[in-house]
Order: C-alpha cells, then sequence, then structure tokens
C-alpha cells in the first residue's frame, strides 16, 4: 500500500499513531485480514446487538468506492428502535465529503440544493442550461423517506438501468411562470432510506435490501448503559470515541480502500457456480424479484472481498473473489433474506410469526391482534398501526381478510402463508381457516403429494400456451383439484376475496369448491406448490363473449 504524505497526515490526526515509526507498524497492521466476527467487535462500540444488520449496512457503503457494485439498503420499523441510528453511526468511518444526510427533500429542492448549472453548446450553436447532480460514490442517507415523486425519479438510478438518468422537472419563475428544467443525475450512490412505513411501494421494495433493527431484551438493555455513558458525560464519552484505537483503525481502513482505488470485483467462474448451486439450494423454483436478491447476495460477497483487498488476488483495479468471501456473503444474506424475499420488512416478519406461534386457527380482528401484539412485544400498539400492518401482511400473501361470521361489520384476518421458497416446504406452507372462503388442507397445497407431475409441461393447441397435466384428470372441462378457469364474461368482476385490491379474473377449484382469486393471488397459490391445470371456455361462455 503506498501512502502519500497528506494521507499519512490525516491517519495521523485519525491517532492511529503519534509517529513516523508507530505510523509505519500500524501501516502495516491496516492490512491485516478482517473477519466478519472482528467487523462486528469493532462497530459493537457504538451499535449493540443487530450484528447483521450492522454488518449489511458497513459492508453496503463500503461498496461505494467501486465503479458499479452499489447496493440499496431501506430500514423499515417503528419508531425509537434506532433504524436511522445505525447508518448515521456507521457514517463515521467514511471520509465526510462522501457522504449526504438528508432529513427530508422534495424532487425540486433535492436537485436544485445538490446540483451544478451548466451550459452546453450545441454544433449547431444552440445553448441550452443542464442542471447536473453528481451521485456517483456518494453514501445518501434519507433519515425518513423523502417525497414519493422523488423516489419514482431515482427507481432507473436504484437499480443501475443507466448511469446517467436525465429528469425533466417544472419550476415556478417570477419573470416566466412555470418553467421547464432538465436535470441529469450522475450515479452510481449507495443510497440508504429510514422509513416508519413499512408498506413501501413493491418497486422501491425491490430495489432494497430490507432491514429492522431488532427489539430484543438485550439489545434494550445494553443500549440504555449505552445512553447513560453517552448523555452523562457528552464531552468525555466523544473525545474517547474519537480516539478509540479499534474506531481510528476501521476508519483508516476505510480510507485506505479508497485510496486502493479498486474498481472492479470479480468472481471466478468455479465460484460462480457455487454459488448458483447454494443460491438454488431448496429452491423449487424462480420468482422474478430472485433477480435482484441476488444481485444484493453478490453485493455482500464483493464487498467481503474489498474489505480484504490486500489479501485477494489483484490485476490493475481488479480484485478477484475466493471462498471465504462466497461464504461471508451467504452467511449475511441468510440471515435477512427470509423477510427480503417475502417482500416484507424482519420486523414484521416477527409480527407473523408471533400470529403463527399463536396458532388461532378462526384468525384475528384488529382488536384481538392489539391484544396479541400487546402480550407478545409488551407494548401497545395504536388501532391504525395495527390495521396497517395486518393490510401489509395481506398484500404480501402471509395473511388473507374475511368477513367476521359474527358481525359482518369486522374483518377477520387469517393465516394464509406462503414461505419464502428458499426454504422449501414448511408449516407457512398451508392454508389455516374455518370460514367458507379458504379451506384448509393438511400437509400443504395438495399438489405436494404428486412431485411426479411438476415438470410435465403440455403445450395447448389454441389455447394458453403452458398447462399443468394431473396425474388424475388430464385437461377437461370437468372440475377437478386444482382446475383453473378464467372469469367468463357473464360473471362480475368483484374484488379478490383474498387480498381485497385487485379485480377476479380466475376461478381455482379446491377442497371442493370454486375459489376466486386476482392474478397475483393465484401466482402466490402456484408458488405454494399448487399445481393448476386450466380449463378453456365452454361453448356457451364463448358465445356470450
Amino acid at each position: 500500500m503506498i501512502f502519500n504524505e497528506l494521507q499519512r497526515i490525516e491517519i495521523e490526526a485519525m491517532g492511529l499513531a503519534s509517529s513516523k515509526t508507530e505510523l509505519a507498524e500500524k501501516l502495516k497492521a491496516l492490512e491485516k485480514p478482517l473477519t466478519i466476527e472482528e467487523l462486528q467487535k469493532i462497530l459493537d462500540t457504538t451499535i449493540k446487538s443487530d450484528s447483521a444488520n450492522k454488518v449489511i449496512t458497513f459492508l453496503g457503503m463500503l461498496l461505494t468506492y467501486t465503479d458499479c457494485e452499489q447496493i440499496n439498503l431501506g430500514f423499515l420499523a417503528e419508531s425509537s428502535t434506532g433504524k436511522s441510528y445505525i447508518p448515521l453511526e456507521i457514517s463515521w468511518y467514511f471520509p465526510p465529503e462522501d457522504v449526504m444526510k438528508l432529513g427530508y427533500a422534495s424532487p425540486t429542492a433535492f436537485f436544485h440544493d445538490w446540483g451544478k448549472i451548466q451550459t452546453l453548446e450545441s454544433f449547431e450553436g444552440l445553448r441550452e442550461a443542464k442542471i447536473f447532480v453528481d451521485l456517483a460514490n456518494k453514501i445518501l442517507i434519507f433519515l425518513d423517506m423523502p417525497h414519493p415523486g422523488l423516489l419514482e425519479r431515482l427507481r432507473p438510478l436504484l437499480s443501475h438501468d443507466e448511469r446517467e438518468i436525465e429528469v425533466r422537472i417544472t419550476d415556478r419563475t417570477q419573470k416566466y411562470g412555470m418553467k421547464t428544467k432538465t436535470v441529469v443525475v450522475r450515479g452510481f450512490p449507495t443510497v440508504v432510506f429510514c422509513s416508519a412505513n413499512e408498506g413501501l411501494n413493491e418497486q422501491e421494495q425491490t430495489r432494497l435490501l430490507l432491514l429492522s433493527p431488532e427489539k430484543t431484551q438485550e439489545k434494550l438493555w445494553e443500549a440504555l448503559l449505552l445512553k447513560l455513558e453517552r448523555e452523562g458525560d457528552r464531552q468525555a464519552f466523544s473525545r474517547y470515541m474519537e480516539s478509540e484505537p479499534s474506531r481510528c483503525f476501521l476508519r483508516a481502513r476505510v480510507q485506505a480502500i479508497k485510496s486502493a482505488n479498486v474498481k472492479h470485483i470479480v468472481i471466478p467462474e468455479d465460484l460462480r457456480r457455487e454459488v448458483l448451486k447454494k443460491f438454488m439450494e431448496g429452491r423449487k423454483w424462480l420468482l422474478p424479484r430472485n433477480l435482484r436478491d441476488v444481485s444484493r447476495l453478490l453485493g455482500l460477497i464483493k464487498a467481503h472481498a474489498l474489505l480484504n483487498l490486500w489479501h485477494r488476488e489483484r490485476h490493475g483495479d481488479t480484485i478477484i473473489v475466493n471462498m471465504e468471501d462466497v461464504e461471508a456473503g451467504f452467511k449475511l444474506y441468510r440471515s435477512v433474506a427470509e423477510a427480503n424475499e417475502l417482500g416484507i420488512a424482519p420486523e414484521l416478519l416477527e409480527v407473523y410469526k408471533a400470529i403463527e406461534a399463536d396458532g388461532k386457527e378462526d384468525g384475528y380482528t384488529i382488536t384481538e391482534f392489539q391484544q396479541l401484539y400487546m402480550k407478545t412485544f409488551h407494548k401497545p400498539i395504536g388501532y391504525d398501526k395495527a390495521r396497517k400492518m395486518l393490510v401489509t401482511l395481506a398484500s404480501a400473501g402471509l395473511l388473507a381478510e374475511d368477513v367476521d361470521s359474527k358481525d359482518k361489520r369486522r374483518t377477520r384476518y387469517l393465516r394464509l402463508g406462503v414461505k419464502a421458497n428458499f426454504h422449501g416446504p414448511s408449516s407457512l406452507c398451508t392454508l389455516v381457516n374455518t370460514s367458507n372462503n379458504v379451506v384448509s388442507e393438511e400437509g400443504g397445497f395438495k399438489a405436494e403429494i404428486e412431485k411426479e407431475a411438476q415438470n410435465n409441461w403440455i403445450e395447448g393447441a389454441g389455447k394458453s400456451p403452458l398447462f399443468y397435466s394431473h396425474p388424475k384428470s388430464q385437461i377437461s372441462l370437468e372440475a377437478s383439484e386444482g382446475a383453473v378457469r378464467a372469469l367468463s364474461p357473464s360473471e362480475s368482476a368483484e374484488k379478490c376475496e383474498v387480498c381485497g385490491l385487485r379485480a377476479v379474473e380466475w376461478k381455482v377449484y379446491f377442497g371442493g369448491q370454486w375459489l376466486k382469486r386476482c392474478s397475483q393471488c393465484l401466482e402466490r397459490m402456484k408458488a405454494s406448490g399448487l399445481k393448476l391445470h386450466y380449463l378453456p371456455f365452454t361453448e356457451s361462455e364463448t358465445n356470450e363473449a
């Protein structure tokens, strides 16, 4: 590692060394291998517990210094749990000029405050002014959820569609009224969102690695002691943390990684096969969102290699991943994968597990759920907050909404869970309900029994392009388990009885009756293991169209 004089002065100023001799020894020690456990111990000085969350956040921010490997993080949790505390504390280890912290920003304010106006001239001599916002290799921390319009404009940047995106905004001026401006946003940044809104838009959810701070008694006790130390004597605590050896070491290591100018991190072909094998373990099928999930997994693998770049094979500005990085990446990813692949925050997954453990078969009204929440988490929850949690779990396909048989004015939320498919079959892959709308099926969906027909696809001439064959009865007009029919033109389009959000498009024959489902809920049933075979319209139904 080569340091210029300015970098040496900066490292000395951090408190890493007091003399040049000591500095030379410290610089040599700075390149030693650093394990995940050692990194956790250093971060534990100000962030108690939350082992996976703080390491993932640190490694995510470290990827800022690569060319295009950055990932986006979303801390979704209720207030007072420390969702903004973790990224703010970890940002201390990174150079201040690389960190941008925002409490809130509207689209126009964000582009105006961070942009620089440049006047461009075309070959024809036409002059045009554009606002350039350079976010490349920056850590952008939103301490609260920004304006939804800003998120919409940044979506292509978050998904790395283009390094430069053009955004058209309108602005009001005193002289000319409404005026259109062109904004060019350059990337890629590492973006961290912190929000108490668990029901985040699906388009944002799939672009973020969702995290939630822990709420265990052990963590709260340790955090309480740390808060007493910090606020008991703020100046003494700050002086100690600024000079604490392990923290100064990690801060200097981040500066050294930035100075190393590593742009690309390559996973060799043999390790790519190993990653694919591990990723598909226990996974029966692939979902569209898995394409983004695997990108975040690869990001964690590459971040671990970057953390130990001096012990990795290097060619110019490229380093090569080894097996140790793959294992570390999978260890971190699996700690948060279940909630992320279900599309909900880890905090909400804990709530669902509490519902599952309670085992109440007839479901919950909102009031009954409030009582369960108090019993499990030892804190009250408001009616609106409880309803929002239940609706979010229903939107994720883990709960079903039904009318209370005793009081039609009330809604009951019943377990209708689908386990994240990388875990394979489990208790979450069952329907538990005693209402007329959903029928319980012992051992999961019936199609699990007939695995030999899982991959038997039939090309249907003049029908839907793909059909499942059924071992007991081939495609016919007779209703059999797993039969699916499109809603006929004569049947009224009503709201789906499971999610209550979309119009019914399909009928599924299951448990001796026809169940009405929208396309998304039908896909969830299919993803849970139910083999479906599609029935064509009858002649009378076709004539009605």
